[in-house]
């Protein structure tokens, strides 16, 4: 498996592809920055490279060390996927969603995120 290197994860994804050697990637994409990924996560996928999508959750959801979220972060979320979740919920939805996506790792730090993550399989936009 590859771990892309997060700073130059399309230079890692593209050496990947080359390489041949590979089944599967980690990348971070998440509901704020998912959209330049979007084409490079296709092409990679067509070519039989698999993803598992990582920090889904992190730009819209406050943790140790970051401070708060920042306001242009929730209204960019908001208005890219309209279903009815909490942050770190609406992060993995929106990974699981993605057809080039083959896993999402989630927000699993207690029992309220647990359960809500648990209940993201049956849900689809309209919900």
């Amino acid at each position: 498996m590859l771990r892309s290197c997060f700073a130059r994860s399309s230079k890692a994804r593209k050496g990947a592809i080359k390489a041949g050697i590979y089944f599967v990637a980690m990348v971070a994409s998440n509901t704020v920055d998912h959209s330049f990924l979007d084409a490079s996560l296709k092409r990679a996928n067509e070519n039989g490279l698999g993803f598992v999508a990582v920090k889904v959750a992190r730009p819209v959801n406050p943790g140790s060390g970051r401070g708060g979220v920042h306001a242009g972060r929730i209204q960019k979320s908001q208005f890219s996927h309209s279903c009815r979740l909490e942050h770190p919920s609406k992060g993995l939805f929106m990974g699981s969603e993605n057809p080039c996506v083959s896993a999402v790792i989630s927000n699993m730090s207690n029992l309220e995120k647990d359960e809500a993550n648990l209940k993201i399989p049956g849900i689809t936009r309209e919900s």
